[in-house]
C-alpha cells in the first residue's frame, strides 16, 4: 500500500474545477462530510438567538451565515483564478468567509458545496477501495466445522 493514498483519504483536500457558473475558478476543498464542519454548524446554530431558531427551525438568512462561516473555516482552503472586479485576488480565509456569507454571491457558495460533495464522493470511493482491497478476516467457521465433524 502506498502510504500517500491513506493520507488523501484522511485529509481529503483536493482541487476542484468546472464548477457551475464559476468559469475557470478552481477551489481547494475538503470533503463535505467531515467532523469539523459538523461541529462548526452545530456550534453556529446553537449560538443563534432563540428567535432565529424558534421551534427547531433556523431562519434561512441566519442559516446561510452559519453555513458560510462553517464552510470558510472547515471546507474551503484555497482558490485559483479568483477575481473581484477583474482583479486577481489571492485566497484569504476572512475574505472567503465574507463572500460565503453574502447572499449576493450564492453561486460561489453553491460552487464550493458542489466541489466539496465531489471530494466527498471521491473520499468515499477511495475508502471503499482500501477496505475492499484488505483481506477479509476469518470468521472461524471453517475450524468450527472441522471440530464439529470430528
Amino acid at each position: 500500500m502506498d502510504i500517500q493514498s491513506a493520507v488523501v483519504v484522511l485529509d481529503g483536500k483536493q482541487w476542484e474545477k468546472d464548477l457551475p457558473d464559476l468559469g475557470d475558478l478552481e477551489v481547494l476543498v475538503g470533503p463535505w462530510e467531515n467532523p469539523a464542519f459538523e461541529r462548526a454548524m452545530q456550534k453556529g446554530i446553537a449560538a443563534l438567538p432563540p428567535a432565529l431558531r424558534a421551534g427547531g427551525q433556523v431562519e434561512p438568512a441566519a442559516y446561510r451565515r452559519v453555513l458560510g462561516r462553517a464552510i470558510a473555516r472547515t471546507i474551503l482552503f484555497g482558490w485559483r483564478n479568483y477575481t473581484d472586479g477583474g482583479v486577481a485576488k489571492d485566497f484569504d480565509a476572512e475574505y472567503a468567509e465574507t463572500v460565503l456569507t453574502n447572499p449576493l454571491y450564492k453561486p460561489f457558495l453553491d460552487g464550493v458545496v458542489v466541489a466539496a460533495k465531489r471530494v466527498q464522493v471521491g473520499a468515499k470511493a477511495e475508502t471503499e477501495d482500501l477496505v475492499g482491497n484488505s483481506q477479509p478476516s476469518s470468521t472461524g467457521s471453517a475450524s468450527l466445522a472441522q471440530t464439529s465433524s470430528s
